[in-house]
């Protein structure tokens, strides 16, 4: 996902399981930063969106960077200080002593949903919001979701065909799938998505499970079993 050169707020993920300096881009300062993992997400604000992804991707490595969502909305600051109300038991105490923005202790997704929560609590910043990404577990479901490009049919082709190549077993494919008659097949859902422009609600959770399973096989080689567990875990259809 590649953001706009646009004012919002967004919600990274990390990828990497070694601990990574945040400051790890400026050698002089490095070490007497706190260091961030895979257990760890952040929220935060921007002016440009795509400048704020740039700068993660250069301390941190493309492979090991992840925007799970974000706001185009002009209300960030607004969006920003009540967040930083809501999450401060899971904020990171940097080393000044100070809490960051970096979280510990819930997930990115869990943090989402408070965002989600906080922008319906400002009807001028939802007037004029466009949201993006995949709202995971939430209990307050975002209008017209199955049109941001968190997910597009497209990727879940380009998901499925990479999980059939590398030898997914068809049975992790159909836990994924949120069909309890467990039929589908890899063919089955590269001929559906090729042929739709949009993705609809019922499928997103299924999409999203596919990507997560694809991106993090690619990125780390993780057992199938392992990763197709966490993503129904992340991505769940009871919520």
């Amino acid at each position: 996902m590649r953001l706009p050169p646009t004012p919002g707020v967004y919600v990274v993920e990390l990828l990497n399981d070694n601990p990574i300096s945040v400051n790890a881009d400026r050698l002089a300062i490095a070490d007497q930063c706190i260091m961030v993992n895979r257990m760890n997400c952040k929220f935060g604000q921007a002016v440009n969106l795509a400048r704020r992804q740039r700068n993660y991707e250069r301390t941190f490595g493309v492979q090991n960077v992840r925007f799970t969502y974000f706001f185009e909305t002009r209300h960030y600051s607004d969006i920003e200080r009540l967040a930083k109300a809501h999450l401060t038991q899971y904020r990171m105490i940097g080393r000044s002593g100070r809490r960051t923005e970096w979280i510990q202790g819930i997930t990115a997704n869990q943090v989402v949903e408070l965002i989600q929560r906080l922008v319906q609590s400002i009807p001028t910043a939802v007037d004029s919001l466009k949201m993006h990404g995949i709202s995971q577990h939430s209990s307050h479901p975002v209008e017209n979701m199955a049109q941001r490009p968190g997910i597009t049919p497209s990727q879940i082709v380009d998901a499925a065909t990479y999980l059939a190549s590398t030898g997914m077993p068809l049975g992790l494919l159909r836990q994924l799938h949120h069909s309890p008659r467990q039929t589908e097949t890899f063919r089955a859902t590269i001929s559906y998505f090729s042929k739709k422009s949009e993705v609809r609600d019922n499928n997103i959770v299924y999409g999203a499970r596919l990507a997560h399973v694809a991106n993090e096989h690619k990125n780390t080689g993780r057992e199938f079993e392992i990763l197709v567990k966490e993503a129904i875990q992340r991505y769940r259809t009871d919520a």
